[in-house]
């Protein structure tokens, strides 16, 4: 959980670091910590993944909280470890240091948190696709969630007339 919670931080802020003083600033934040400091490349190559570009660029945010009711009351409350909304998308990612990332379907509680969040999220941003995904930090993999498990997840709650708290 304490190394959970480091990362947390580090990838927070690692993006507004300048590229050439990344690798020291994320060994310092380990260090610190008495972390692991080879766990610094894996969170450098995360943020500088191509293909992760949208999601750690300027204008991205970190820790966003939310909260809406679900249509039968129900409060629902929440934080976004990263978020990031363009023209016609929503990009959410959770991150997880699981050491085997868990299949991400309907009855996964991560697939429910982050159903939650984008239920919340299309009331404020009703013309977006949202884009939900898991950050497996002990993989540096994103994993997107099958748009049909999000919609499966928001239908469990519908029914059970209840959401869990993120």
């Amino acid at each position: 959980a304490r190394t959970g919670r480091v990362v947390h931080r580090i990838l927070q802020t690692l993006p507004e670091v300048p590229e050439e003083q990344r690798l020291s600033y994320a060994e310092r934040g380990l260090r610190r910590n008495a972390l692991n400091e080879a766990v610094a490349q894996r969170l450098i190559a995360i943020v500088e993944d191509p293909g992760n570009a949208a999601l750690f660029a300027a204008g991205s945010e970190a820790e966003v909280s939310i909260g809406t009711r679900l249509p039968d009351g129900t409060p629902l409350t929440g934080t976004i470890d990263r978020l990031a909304v363009g023209p016609r998308e929503v990009l959410i990612v959770d991150y997880k240091s699981d050491a085997t990332p868990s299949p991400l379907n309907a009855q996964s509680a991560h697939v429910r948190q982050l159903a939650s969040y984008c239920f919340a999220l299309q009331k404020i941003h009703p013309e977006n696709l949202i884009k939900a995904g898991i950050l497996w930090t002990g993989a540096a993999r994103l994993e997107w969630v099958n748009p049909a498990e999000i919609h499966k997840a928001l239908a469990q709650f519908a029914a059970a007339g209840t959401a869990t708290k993120a």
